[in-house]
């Protein structure tokens, strides 16, 4: 029998998990919490977006993400303000939600730490553009997310650009509001 672990995550709190055999790094999330917690969210503005890394121009988008319930709201109506704001063009390729995986390390391989991604709390976008570990894409240039991160903010996320290991292309919930 596999190892049962629990995390407490800040957002969506006590969570069971256990490690999958396969692929490397997959977890799977245990007591319900996928059936309880993980929704599928329309997000108008993703329709048509690339989905996954840009080497793929057939894999687009279709605006449905698998995402934290409880958060929901947030996200639809940031990228809301992201349109409104005529920010949307920023939004080169998105790179879903919802995976049951743990945190990969730098140097390959997993942390025994389930990601943010596992509890549908995170995205990210812009993937070619603001790999982890480097330096994000400056203000102004292709692949940007600087611009989006107020917005972001503004609606409870934190960006990974501002990690002691940088992952501009990363967005997490900080806070449910």
């Amino acid at each position: 029998m596999r190892n049962i672990y629990t995390v407490k995550h800040p957002v969506v709190g006590r969570v069971r998990w256990r490690m999958e055999q396969a692929p490397a790094g997959s977890i799977e999330m245990l007591d319900g919490f996928v059936e309880r917690n993980i929704v599928e969210v329309f997000v108008p503005q993703l329709k048509g977006v690339r989905h996954g890394l840009l080497n793929n121009p057939k894999d687009i988008y279709d605006g449905q993400i698998r995402f934290f319930k409880d958060a929901g709201g947030q996200l639809v109506h940031a990228f809301d303000e992201i349109q409104k704001q005529g920010l949307q063009g920023h939004i080169i390729s998105f790179h879903g939600s919802f995976n049951a995986r743990l945190i990969k390390r730098d140097y390959g391989g997993y942390l025994n730490i389930p990601s943010n991604h596992a509890f549908g709390t995170a995205f990210d976008i812009n993937a070619d553009f603001n790999p982890h570990g480097r330096p994000s894409a400056p203000i102004g240039t292709m692949g940007s997310v600087h611009e989006l991160v107020p917005i972001f903010e503004r609606y409870g996320f934190k960006w990974g650009g501002n990690f002691s290991i940088p992952d501009g292309m990363h967005f997490e919930i900080a806070e449910l509001i």
